[in-house]
């Protein structure tokens, strides 16, 4: 995404400053460097990919590039002023040559991709510089040109290689999914969807659109998608949460919605257009939809009126974006948005602790953005638009591809979730939770009544309401006790532990358990009540909140247990498996 010229943005560039989004991509850096000024000493230490900087050089010494004679470098601009960042900028406006990367316009370096030409145009300025990348060209033709490697998402992946494992996703799941063509770009290629949804009519089914790549440089996105419909796919009948979304929701998953950018290495379509800036709807620019790539999703949008999600991925930064992007007024549906997107930050944090904690609006949270899809899809046709920043570069290295879908999909889910209809009454199921209209006992966006009304234990309280706060060592979502009273898990012990749980405490029939740090004193004095273990404890309620049992950190966790004269509120004091050591 780029910032537009306006003078909200020129007034507000000095205050933004500095952060963690003007990180450089991690590109492989020549070593040939060219600065400019009289600051030459000063140089920014930029991350490499070992493999990809010796592939590049092989590149260039035959003379590949991707941009034909059109020789493309990536430069970390350093502005000296204000009024260079503007002019900077207006070089990007004006020129189809020249293209933008960083998002961060206030911070010391800017990414800058050019020719030979607009190179020469901040030459004529006096720009000061370093030659990040020498061949940009030669850098894409190494993405996608590396030896196959044995799982897709273990390296980068061409256009047609994309094209190819949605392919294959519809000849193995015929049943499930199809090729969707949503039109041609500039130099021919297709913008390429997978449809996925379950048997039977699907014109009720609300559908979500999500997509990567509409910025072609930007190239964590499509696997993230790409992943997205394998999950779907292959968790079919075998995940109940699966199962259900993909038979209640009509997915259109398309990784790289630029594909001419997206072979180029070229954020704009080849004609030189940022896409992101090529829709209609409030504030948008003149020519709304004058490409081919906008104009076809413009197209699909009014076709597939049951559209009720949309969302874009980009890089980097590690954002949550949503409407308006251009204006600084928040729309009504702010605060529930925010909810969404809290939501999501913590089902990616909960993978492997990576923070999405910019959250908000386009235009406040990092710029402002006239003519981009987030505005149109929301303010034309009411649906509930998302774009997401991944990661911290523009291509997360090859062995962090893997991971960075992983953490997204729950994201994904959740938005999808969110916008569903389960129980079928006109309303999105986000809005029935937040008016009180139905109730979402575990978070997870769908309302509890269209869920597993199971209660293994009797005791009048969902399985899916109670599993957060019983044991659920396995994290099945399905009480221990229930594992076991159904057979799906063994108890040798008969502790109430399932045995894939307990292996450290195979056959012991009682223990007791001292809680470092703390006056609580825990003794199994009879099997269970139910599949609670009863408890005979000494409460020092000034304990801290978090214990530290045997070495390991552990949530206190507050609740009642039948003690036979009365009820007592006790602390287990120990992990999800209700135990914290051994005789």
């Amino acid at each position: 995404m780029r910032a537009d010229i306006d003078g909200q943005w020129a007034s507000g560039l000095a205050r933004r400053g500095g952060g963690m989004v003007g990180a450089r991509a991690d590109f492989a850096r020549n070593t040939s460097v060219r600065r400019k000024g009289a600051n030459s000493a000063r140089r920014t230490s930029v991350p490499q990919n070992s493999r990809i900087v010796a592939g590049a050089a092989l590149a260039i010494a035959l003379g590949v590039s991707a941009y034909g004679a059109e020789r493309a470098q990536l430069l970390q601009v350093f502005p000296e002023s204000t009024a260079e960042r503007v002019r900077l900028i207006q070089f990007d406006a004006d020129c189809a040559a020249m293209e933008t990367w960083s998002h961060d316009l206030g911070g010391e370096a800017i990414d800058v991709r050019v020719t030979e030409e607009s190179r020469a145009m901040l030459d004529a300025e006096g720009f000061h510089y370093d030659v990040e990348v020498d061949d940009l060209g030669a850098l894409w033709a190494e993405y996608f040109t590396s030896p196959t490697a044995g799982d897709f998402f273990e390296r980068y992946q061409s256009y047609d290689e994309h094209v190819t494992f949605m392919e294959d996703l519809v000849s193995r799941y015929p049943n499930l999914a199809t090729m969707v063509n949503i039109g041609p770009t500039v130099e021919g290629r297709f913008q390429w969807a997978i449809r996925i949804t379950g048997p039977g009519p699907s014109r009720k089914r609300p559908a979500v659109l999500y997509h990567g790549a509409q910025h072609g440089n930007e190239i964590t996105g499509p696997p993230v998608i790409a992943y997205t419909a394998r999950h779907l796919l292959e968790n079919y009948s075998t995940d109940p949460d699966v199962t259900w979304m993909v038979d209640h929701v009509e997915w259109f998953l398309m990784p790289i919605m630029n594909p001419d950018g997206y072979e180029a290495g070229s954020r704009s379509n080849r004609n030189g257009y940022d896409l992101n800036r090529n829709w209609a709807g409030p504030g948008s620019r003149a020519n709304p939809f004058s490409q081919p790539e906008t104009d076809n999703l413009r197209r699909f949008m009014e076709k597939h009126d049951n559209l009720k999600a949309y969302v874009d991925l980009h890089t980097y930064g590690r954002y949550i974006l949503w409407a308006w992007g251009h204006t600084p007024h928040y729309p009504q549906e702010n605060p529930s948005w925010h909810r969404v997107g809290d939501r999501m930050a913590e089902l990616i944090r909960q993978h492997r602790g990576e923070n999405y904690n910019r959250r908000g609006p386009i235009y406040t949270t990092i710029y402002p953005v006239s003519g981009g899809s987030n505005d149109y899809s929301f303010g034309v046709h009411d649906i509930i638009a998302m774009t997401f920043e991944l990661g911290d570069r523009y291509g997360v290295p090859e062995n962090e591809i893997l991971p960075t879908c992983i953490e997204i999909l729950p994201a994904l889910l959740y938005m999808t979730q969110h916008v569903s209809d389960c129980n079928q009454n006109g309303r999105l199921d986000g809005r029935d939770i937040e008016r009180g209209v139905s109730f979402d006992c575990n978070d997870n966006g769908m309302p509890d009544e269209c869920e597993s009304q199971q209660d293994c234990d009797g005791d009048l309280v969902l399985d899916i309401c109670e599993f957060h706060d019983v044991p659920d060592c396995n994290g099945n979502a399905v009480p221990d006790a229930c594992d076991i009273a159904s057979g799906k898990s063994d108890d040798d012990d008969g502790n109430g532990v399932p045995d894939e749980c307990d292996a450290d405490c195979a056959r012991v029939q009682m223990f007791r358990a001292r809680c470092k740090g703390s006056k609580i004193v825990a003794s199994l004095i009879s099997d269970t009540i139910r599949y609670r273990p009863q408890l005979r404890v000494t409460l020092d309620r000034a304990q801290p909140r978090w214990l530290d049992a045997n070495g390991a950190k552990t949530r206190t966790r507050w609740r009642r247990f039948d003690a036979g004269e009365h009820e007592v509120r006790v602390d287990v004091c120990s992990p999800l498996t209700n135990r914290v050591a051994c005789p």
